[in-house]
């Protein structure tokens, strides 16, 4: 509805002879914005509907009579709707979304509308009460266990994160806020909890304690370590410690991110600190990355890996992991992440998890690194 609004306001500007760059300049706009609402790639607000019909001279007779208004199937009441279907013969859901200038869609495998709305309406009322990590880790979690076929990464990525960042599932008091820039804060310490949440009950029948503490813990942990390094506690996402009777030690740190490029350089320095005193430091992902489109495939950051004819087409960020070595192993909860082929010879590995069980790969990898280090 909102194109076939603008392609009217498109056809009167040119009919009135009116450049887009002057009718940027009349709207007081920075350069492209009114190529940008006519290409369809921004969608204009309400008052810059009105503000474009006031600039072009014209009465809302003139632009909404004869409007087809058949597109009105298209508009979403909010960022994220859920529709029940099938893949064949796999039951599921349609997930559709807004993604720049498409209309999405997404099937998740095992999902259920019903699910989603109680979810999504427990979640809203989640965050009206401030606690907005706590309400991003239960929902998320919620939806992970109800649909244990659908990948992992995907309710992160296609779902979470746009729930999380339309402004109407948040209280109308905080609509002045940058929702897109609260849930990289947000989702960031959420991811951190649900990693020590997943993995906290299992790693302590082997007598390993993950959690996330306080910056003064943290400081103290770090400093026993004997880095020849200095970094800050906030760097420090998860703790792993050795537990013998009283005594807590750390032996390793995982770096908990949402994508293969978020503060890599950084992590990087610090996992080669902890590598060079044989501590562990697992680099823990959702691998998230795709790109707009009707139908968009959340294929993660990794690209390919070798093929059997043995031509090398890795992506560096793949090679910084299995070349490299950078970190003691990469943990991706993506499942389309290619991991590394069990004969290719890499420094570390690329691993593909799920939350079905905590004894995997990270948590075997841990009890592994710890034995090593404590001689157990």
């Amino acid at each position: 509805m909102i194109e076939g609004i603008v392609a009217r306001l498109k056809t009167e500007r040119i009919k009135a002879g009116i450049a887009t760059s002057e009718l940027n300049d009349r709207l007081r706009l920075g350069p492209g914005w009114i190529e940008s609402f006519e290409a369809n790639q921004t969608a204009p607000t309400v008052d810059f509907i009105f503000a474009i019909v006031r600039a072009l001279e014209l009465n809302f007779e003139t632009v909404f009579q004869e409007l087809d208004f058949s597109s009105a199937k298209d508009v979403l009441s909010h960022s994220v709707e859920v529709e029940d279907t099938k893949l064949g013969k796999q039951k599921g859901a349609n997930v559709r979304f807004r993604y720049n200038s498409y209309l999405a869609d997404v099937f998740i495998p095992s999902a259920s509308k019903s699910t989603f709305d109680l979810v999504v309406e427990k979640f809203r009322d989640d965050l009206g009460t401030g606690r907005k990590v706590e309400a991003v880790v239960y929902a998320y979690m919620r939806l992970v266990k109800h649909w244990p076929r659908a990948n992992p990464s995907d309710i992160w990525w296609f779902i979470m994160s746009r729930l999380y960042s339309d402004p109407y599932f948040h209280p109308a008091t905080e609509a002045h806020r940058d929702f897109g820039q609260s849930w990289k804060r947000t989702a960031g310490w959420a991811l951190e909890k649900i990693v020590v949440d997943h993995y906290r009950d299992f790693l302590a029948k082997h007598k390993i304690e993950i959690g996330i503490y306080s910056r003064s813990e943290k400081e103290k942990l770090l400093k026993e370590m004997k880095l020849n390094y200095h970094v800050e506690a906030n760097k420090a996402d998860v703790l792993l410690l050795n537990v013998a009777g009283s005594k807590r030690s750390c032996f390793g740190v995982a770096h908990v991110k949402a994508s293969i490029a978020e503060r890599r350089q950084n992590d990087q320095n610090f996992s080669e600190a902890l590598l060079s005193k044989n501590f562990f430091s697992p680099f823990v992902t959702m691998d998230c990355k795709s790109s707009p489109s009707t139908r968009p495939i959340n294929k993660g950051e990794f690209g390919i890996t070798i093929n059997a004819h043995g031509t090398d087409s890795r992506s560096d960020k793949r090679k910084e992991f299995e070349d490299e070595g950078y970190y003691s192993g990469c943990y991706s909860f993506n499942g389309n992440t290619i991991p590394t082929p069990d004969g290719q010879m890499a420094t570390s590995r690329i691993f593909v998890t799920n939350f079905a069980t905590a004894d995997d790969a990270f948590s075997r990898a841990a009890i592994r690194a710890r034995d090593k280090l404590f001689g157990r």
